[in-house]
């Protein structure tokens, strides 16, 4: 049998990249350019709302809250903070500057105190550990990791601010909390 003609050659492509590729790719440094952008934009937001609130959200991540300031607690006691509900092993930061210490209760189970460079005192409660030694801190600064120790009833961070590092003062935080939370569910 004689030879028959011999098969075409696929013509060579006309660009190196798949179509796809060869269309996205003028795309991707805008891409990048947005994303800069949408992080810068989202720094400042969070600057914005850390002047507005005077603090940062003491729990990084994903919340829950409500104003559960002042609810009826056994004993004849009333709740003097906010219980911030997120998933385990989230970090508690220092809401603003100052120094951090650590003690232990019964009730609200390993604590962190940061006494403000603003004049407050801000304690956590609840926490499963801390995160390093008493210290002075920066605001963002992690100091503990949320839990259910002490009288917790689930995993949250009890939350209580006290003006002129009073130890009876107690302001109900859920207004700061309100706006400094951007990442959550408030529960009214």
């Amino acid at each position: 049998m004689p030879p028959g003609p011999a098969a075409a050659a696929p013509a060579p492509p006309d660009h190196p990249l798949p179509a796809l590729q060869r269309d996205t790719a003028p795309l991707v440094p805008a891409v990048v350019s947005l994303n800069v952008a949408n992080a810068a934009l989202l720094a400042a937001e969070q600057e914005v709302l850390a002047a507005r609130a005077g603090i940062i959200c003491p729990v990084e991540g994903n919340v829950w809250f409500m104003n559960d300031f002042g609810d009826s607690r056994p004993g004849g006691r009333s709740h003097q903070g906010n219980d911030i509900a997120s998933g385990p092993d989230q970090a508690a930061v220092a809401v603003v500057d100052g120094a951090v210490s650590y003690k232990s209760g019964h009730r609200q189970g390993r604590g962190a105190y940061l006494r403000g460079s603003d004049g407050n005192e801000y304690r956590y409660y609840h926490l499963n550990e801390y995160v390093g030694a008493p210290r002075a801190v920066k605001r963002g600064e992690v100091i503990g990791i949320v839990g259910n120790t002490g009288n917790a009833g689930g995993i949250h961070t009890h939350f209580e601010i006290h003006p002129g590092w009073s130890e009876y003062d107690v302001e109900n935080p859920y207004d700061k909390l309100d706006i400094a939370c951007r990442d959550r569910a408030p529960l009214h």
